[in-house]
């Protein structure tokens, strides 16, 4: 019988048992964490990615913008987008975790357990790892709910009173304090993220190796690691931080290393794509193996754990005595390969399916075309008519613009929702109308030969770019229009008469 308490754990002890099992089972964990990686990409992502797809639509909104995702996340489709995103990210993680989980308790025991057979008892475990996803979701949301609401609140006092590129850019101290803020927030959360994962270390192994579901493994895991809980999430927090720690030592020398290496290879533009090719793709496996460690660390300490305690080994041999594929008869390994072999069709199929309907929204051709972001803005201040001109003599395709609409419906060149970071004017474009702000200096604060800059209307803006070159029309709703939507169709059609082409879109991508 399993007591509460549990017993004594010896960090001393479970460091080295892990980094033997781990050598002896490294093919088996390798090829698991391999297979595993392969799913999640080719299938399970793009069926994440379709439900938020759908929930975002369901808010009214083909996109959410980055400046509109908190507001989003509070409306009902974007709580459930929240909920999905999260649930369908920790069954992702829990089901990784069990192929690897189940393979480090056999080798602790002495046994062997193929990739396929740990594949296979993930596969019928589902069902339970859902509820405890579900569980386990909404434990770390209450838990980070008091740490989402301090955030909100040190966002609203110290950066609500001008746009966010404004702080972005000036970094005034209010700026300084908010980031400090947010960095104690930070460790409070992640703290709160250890403790938590430390409370529940065991509650996988409960689930899978006693078959408990739902709360249970939650409410078990909580009362075993009582009297450990500071030794455990020293462990825990202990190898993810390590592993994190040199995954970013490594990563940051690759790029340190890319950037060298692009501005020294000799070679035109294919040697240069190449290159960079490589170097994304040895990012990318440098990422997936510093993910595949912890995970098999984790794996080994959460079985170790579950040894210890369970103070009864016998728990360990809950599972059939079919454990071993190879083993089995061989009408028991084709029906477990015929299960294999459905769910992952079932899955390839939705994965086919999904990809089809991405790709039939995209437009394939080989037509590159070059933007210029708010205009040329790295030559000449943003959204201005010097940054239009820049991009006409730097040959650029389109230029991008942003537009939004002052008190008397005059629709003007601006990103920001106020004039203070351009025009250190405290005011909301809103607020304002176009014969106040005509005349101010929105140059000088990128260098001071535009000090004659001022904001443009989106007539002299058309007018400039007619037959010179295409606009890309980005409107910016802030909640105070009245002309972008009501009247704005009629002010465009009438302004573009002979203009090359313009192409008018809302505040859907990032600033």
């Amino acid at each position: 019988m399993a007591q509460d308490a549990g017993t004594a754990v010896q960090l001393s002890e479970i460091g080295p048992r892990m980094v033997r099992g781990i050598r002896a089972s490294f093919v088996s964990l390798l090829l698991f964490g391999l297979f595993f990686y392969i799913v999640s990409t080719l299938v399970l992502t793009p069926m994440r990615a379709a439900t938020v797809r759908l929930l975002i639509e369901a808010s009214g909104s083909p996109a959410v913008s980055n400046t509109a995702i908190a507001s989003f996340l509070t409306t009902a489709p974007g709580m459930a987008c929240l909920l999905v995103l999260a649930m369908t990210t920790l069954l992702l993680l829990l089901a990784q975790q069990s192929g690897l989980l189940l393979i480090a308790h056999d080798t602790l025991l002495g046994r062997r357990t193929s990739p396929l057979a740990a594949l296979q008892q993930t596969l019928a475990a589902l069902p339970r790892l859902l509820g405890l996803a579900l569980v386990l979701t909404l434990l770390f949301l209450i838990c980070a709910l008091p740490f989402l609401f301090l955030a909100g609140l040190g966002y609203s006092v110290l950066l609500s009173d001008h746009d966010i590129n404004y702080y972005l850019s000036v970094r005034p101290p209010q700026f300084w304090t908010a980031v400090g803020f947010g960095l104690l927030i930070a460790i409070g959360l992640a703290l709160t993220a250890v403790f938590l994962l430390a409370r529940t270390s065991v509650a996988l192994p409960i689930c899978l190796i006693e078959g408990h579901s739902w709360t249970r493994p939650v409410r078990m895991s909580w009362r075993r690691t009582r009297a450990d809980w500071k030794k455990i999430a020293l462990l825990v927090g202990g190898w993810l931080g390590a592993v994190a720690i040199a995954s970013a030592i490594l990563l940051s020398g690759l790029v340190i290393f890319g950037e060298w290496l692009l501005g020294v290879i000799p070679g035109g533009a294919t040697t240069i794509i190449v290159a960079t090719i490589g170097l994304v793709a040895a990012i990318d496996i440098l990422a997936a193996l510093g993910t595949f460690v912890s995970s098999a660390g984790l794996g080994f300490i959460m079985a170790e754990l579950h040894l210890r305690l369970s103070h009864d080994h016998a728990t360990a041999d809950i599972r059939s005595a079919g454990m071993s594929v190879a083993a089995a008869p061989p009408a028991t390994r084709r029906r477990i390969l015929l299960r294999i072999a459905a769910v992952l069709g079932v899955f390839a199929l939705t994965s086919i399916v999904l990809a089809y309907g991405v790709i039939e929204s995209m437009d394939l051709k080989d037509n590159v075309q070059i933007t210029a972001h708010r205009g040329s803005s790295a030559k000449a201040p943003e959204n201005s008519l010097s940054a239009i001109r820049q991009a006409i003599a730097d040959g650029a395709d389109y230029a991008e613009i942003d537009v939004q609409e002052t008190r008397d419906g005059t629709i003007v060149l601006l990103h920001d929702s106020d004039l203070k970071r351009v025009a250190a004017l405290d005011k909301n474009i809103w607020e304002v109308s176009y014969d106040e702000i005509r005349d101010l200096d929105i140059g000088s604060w990128f260098s001071p030969e535009f000090s004659s800059e001022r904001i443009a209307t989106l007539d002299e803006a058309i007018a400039l770019a007619r037959g010179n070159i295409k606009l890309n029309i980005e409107l910016k709703f802030n909640g105070h229009d009245k002309q972008l939507t009501a009247g704005g169709g009629h002010h465009f059609r009438a302004s573009l008469r002979g203009s090359k082409r313009v192409d008018v879109t809302r505040d859907c991508r990032t600033a």
